[in-house]
Formats: C-alpha cells, structure tokens, sequence
C-alpha cells in the first residue's frame, strides 16, 4: 500500500485471498524450502483450494529433499492440520505428493491401493478414501488421529482376502505404535491411537456386559473415551452400539468408592464386587 492508500498486487493475491486460492508466486519457492509443500497441504485444511499449477510444483519436489527436513517439521504441520476446520483437505492435499508420503507417510500412498471393505459397506473405495471420510466426521484432534491411524492394519491383511480385512484392528495396534514412532507423535495420542485401533471393532459390537466394561475402564485409563466414540460413530456403527459404548463409559468414569459396593476384605474380591456393580448397572 503507497502512502495513498492504493494497492499493489502485481500477482492478484487480493482475488485469490477473496476466492480462497493458494498459489505460490515463486517457482523456486518449494525447492528453497520443502517444508513449503507440508505448510501447503495444511493450508488446504484451512479451506484453502491449492492451484493446480501449485501442486504440479509441490509433486516436482524430489524425495532426497524431504529426507532433509526433521521429522518434526511434518509432524508439527500434520498435527495443525488436525485442528484446522478442514483436516482431511491436508490428507487429500499430501496424498497427491507422493515423494513426500514416501519419505514421511508411506503408508498413505499404500492406502489408496487397498479396498476399505467390500463395497456393500464401502462404497468409497480405498481404504484411504475411508480413512479421509472418518477423520471429516470427528471433532477434537484425539479424534481426528485416532481416525487417521484406525484402519491402518488393513494395509497388512493378506491380499487374496480382500475386499475383507480380517483381523485388521490386531495387526494394526504394532503398526500404529510404529508410524507414531518414526513420526514422533505425543505418546497421549499414540497411546489414544492404539487403543482406537485395537478397539473400534469390538467396541461397536454386541460384546457381554463385562467384556464391554473392560474395554470401557482401558479406555478411560487412557484417555481414550472421546476418541474411541467419535471414530466408532464416524466410522459408520449402529446407534444402539454407540449408546451402550457412552453408557459403559460413563459407569466406570464413577469413583468406585460412589458405587455403593463394600471396599473391605480382599483385593481380588473388592475388584470381583466392583465388576459385578457395573456390570449390573450397565444392564
């Protein structure tokens, strides 16, 4: 702005601003600096729309480059993205750059490649198309990672299985606690992440009373309980499923010492009584 008032935008980034478009000014602009394509991406998840001459600059951008950033860097800009209003734009957005998904997410790419499910109950397609689905339906960044990370066993499932993924919530747990390692995630949200993982099956399902209080109890020693009923609800279970899972959380949420039960006696038989308790309320 001149001492006038008037504006000089020689690369019309008033109009892009007004029409929600990221277009990048510099041709070079990625190669000074890589973690440029990452900030992209996440600018995406704030509703930004990425120009296509954009993008074909972002995928120019060779693997050895990414190698350089810390991991840290991508970690940091993936977990802003989560919180941003549009999480699974960033998803979409870093899932068309794959020399940088083989450097720090390789198991994005390998999830385009994957059925979700048979299409019945997966008209989407790829087990990535579900996975940027059920992130879009979650709310709280625990959520969101969890949905990230929730489905990534089906990626070791035996191919002459598929479209079914038998057994995925099992080998996924490993293979969560992995990518969290080589991505350096909080351990809240890789403890968050696994249980999720681990979880989200049984815990849609018309699991026994005590069984369901189990699960329940490991979900709220972990912290887990938000997540857990945001991605099973996100990732399509029945609502009955859902309001036992809430009612099962909110029991063992309650003090022990508020039940009701004899605290007295025997460890083993105090536990016994206050299982028996819950169980009863839970119905």
């Amino acid at each position: 702005m001149d001492s006038h008032g008037n504006i000089v935008d020689p690369f019309g980034g008033q109009k892009d601003l007004q029409e929600g478009i990221l277009r990048v000014v510099n041709p070079e602009a990625f190669k000074d600096d890589p973690l440029r394509v990452i900030r992209a991406a996440r600018f995406a998840a704030k509703g930004f729309r990425v120009d296509g001459e954009t993008l074909a600059l972002m995928q120019e951008v060779p693997a050895e480059e990414f190698r350089a950033l810390p991991v840290e860097r991508f970690t940091g800009e993936l977990l802003k993205a989560l919180r941003e209003p549009h999480p699974e734009a960033f998803l979409k957005t870093l899932g068309m750059v794959p020399e940088a998904c083989e450097v720090f997410f390789p198991e994005l790419p390998k999830a385009q490649e994957v059925p979700a499910g048979p299409q019945e109950h997966h008209p989407e397609g790829s087990l990535f198309n579900h996975i940027v689905q059920v992130v879009a339906k979650c709310t709280t960044i625990e959520g969101r990672f969890a949905a990230l990370m929730h489905d990534m066993g089906k990626i070791l499932t035996p191919r002459e299985q598929w479209p079914h993924h038998y057994g995925h919530d099992s080998l996924g747990g490993p293979l969560v606690k992995e990518i969290c390692q080589r991505l350096k995630v909080p351990a809240r949200l890789r403890d968050i992440a696994v249980l999720v993982c681990e979880e989200h099956m049984r815990a849609a399902s018309p699991l026994r009373p005590g069984k369901l209080i189990d699960l329940a109890a490991r979900a709220v020693r972990t912290g887990a309980e938000q997540a857990l009923v945001e991605v099973c609800r996100a990732d399509r279970a029945g609502t009955e499923a859902i309001q036992r899972l809430e009612k099962a959380l909110k029991i063992v949420s309650v003090p022990a010492r508020e039940l009701g039960v004899s605290l007295q006696g025997d460890p083993q038989a105090i536990r016994q009584r206050i299982l028996q308790k819950r169980v009863d309320l839970l119905g």
